[in-house]
């Protein structure tokens, strides 16, 4: 959304900060897009979702095992009781239009910090690499034995990053 900001508006913003981005993805097919209007698509959300449980997702986007605790568990199941959760999902899939292309991407001039997870299993760094070579002002950030949850895993790294983006000329 972000991008989409700087590429429609580019004097409204004047960096951008991305922390395991999406990229490159389409939209998604027709046959979603049209299942989201039937009234219990929200709760075949919550059941794939709910497959392999918030503790099965951590373990999927998370590199040290062991930082998982219960509080981190308790954190992350909470919104999964919020049925407006699953409502702003059935939303996201209507509305997507997916990512930029390549050759918009290219003309966003503002600068922008790209931070990753070199473990990241959701969002490859190899996307982050990418990025990097189609935003024209961008600087990479990857952060070794990390994955997707880069303010949890490590959190001192990436406010300093910020905090140097965001206080750099």
């Amino acid at each position: 959304m972000i991008l989409n900001m700087m590429y429609q508006r580019p004097n409204c913003i004047q960096k951008g900060i991305f922390l395991c981005s999406s990229g490159y993805l389409s939209r998604l097919k027709p046959p979603y897009t049209y299942f989201s209007y039937f009234p219990f698509f929200e709760k075949v959300i919550k059941h794939q979702l709910g497959k392999t449980g918030v503790l099965g997702n951590l373990h999927h986007v998370v590199y040290d095992q062991n930082m998982i605790d219960e509080e981190m568990i308790r954190g992350y199941s909470e919104p999964f009781e919020d049925d407006m959760m699953f409502r702003a999902f059935k939303k996201m899939i209507r509305h997507w239009e997916g990512d930029l292309s390549t050759d918009i991407l290219k003309t966003i001039q503002a600068p922008s910090l790209l931070i990753w997870g070199e473990n990241d299993r959701v969002v490859p760094l190899q996307t982050g690499k990418r990025l990097a070579q189609d935003l024209p002002h961008s600087q990479l950030i990857s952060l070794p034995q990390t994955g997707h949850l880069l303010p949890e895993e490590k959190p001192f790294e990436v406010y300093q990053h910020i905090r140097d983006l965001i206080y750099s000329e």
